[in-house]
């Protein structure tokens, strides 16, 4: 064995020896953020079904009972909301087939309009909801000379849709897709997903991440009440160690404090302790 594998080895025993793995919570904040407290919002479809694009037979039934399904998935989306409302109106606005990205309405004049006949909080408008199917050539090659051609059909569907507050201004505007490997068999299914996906929106997505801490014995306090979810706590035990007179202490506690803030959602405090940390920040050693 090379001499340069035996320090390496002892180096990542003395280091493994030292520093302990924590999980952190963090918070992805909502792509469409409205303030707290309890809002209504009112739907209302500005689209009609006079141009459609499948083949003629069975496209209006497709579609009708896809849009019924994308209000159903809408429904059920908000109804996991505790202060959101979702009244959906019977209004339908007649107007043309929009496939393009961001349809273009009258709002100056309509969208005062509905909000003085529905007073909501919000006006959630569908301005576009499109189905096709796409097709993809696959070539299969066996590895014997031997090669298979296939086509594989995709239905995509897509919602653009707008919200507005009681001011007619807009709040969001939001072209939503997706897809499905089959035919239009798929519409239904898949069109629900659009209605409820677009409800998680307005969603926190708390997840957790791997941290590296320092794990001596000064820090053994701190690093239980971090693996207890106590960050508080483990906030004020570091706290005294980052002053430590021994430079070797002061940085791992700043590293450790890092870890902490993060944890508390405190993002620009995490940076200041992690910058301090130095040469001694262990996500630097052991990136993720």
């Amino acid at each position: 064995m090379s001499k340069i594998l035996v320090i390496y080895g002892i180096l990542w025993l003395y280091l493994s020896s030292c520093i302990t793995l924590v999980q952190i919570p963090l918070i992805e904040p909502p792509e469409i953020s409205l303030p707290p407290g309890d809002q209504k919002i009112v739907f209302v479809s500005r689209f009609d079904t006079t141009q459609l694009s499948f083949s003629k037979g069975k496209v209006s039934e497709i579609y009708r009972e896809s849009y019924v399904s994308f209000l159903k998935g809408l429904e059920a989306g908000f109804k996991t909301k505790k202060q959101l409302s979702l009244v959906l109106s019977d209004t339908i606005v007649a107007g043309r087939w929009f496939t393009v990205d961001t349809p273009d309405f009258n709002d100056a004049d309509h969208i005062p309009f509905l909000i003085s006949k529905f007073e909501p909080d919000y006006l959630l408008t569908l301005d576009a909801f499109h189905l096709e199917i796409q097709q993809d050539q696959q070539v299969k090659d066996f590895g014997d000379g031997g090669v298979t051609r296939f086509t594989e059909y995709y239905l995509v569907g897509s919602a653009a849709l707008a919200l507005f507050n009681d001011a007619a201004r807009v709040v969001d505007k939001m072209l939503m897709s997706d897809e499905a490997l089959g035919n239009e068999s798929q519409a239904v299914p898949l069109s629900y997903d659009l209605g409820y996906n677009y409800a998680l929106m307005y969603d926190e997505i708390r997840y957790t991440e791997d941290r590296y801490m320092y794990s001596g014995k000064v820090f053994q306090d701190a690093i239980e009440s971090a693996r207890n979810g106590k960050w508080e706590d483990a906030k004020q035990q570091l706290l005294p160690y980052t002053q430590d007179p021994k430079e070797k202490y002061a940085k791992q506690a700043a590293s450790n404090m890092g870890v902490v803030e993060e944890a508390l959602g405190n993002q620009n405090a995490a940076m200041i302790w992690y910058n301090k940390a130095g040469s001694y920040m262990i996500n630097d050693l052991y990136p993720q």
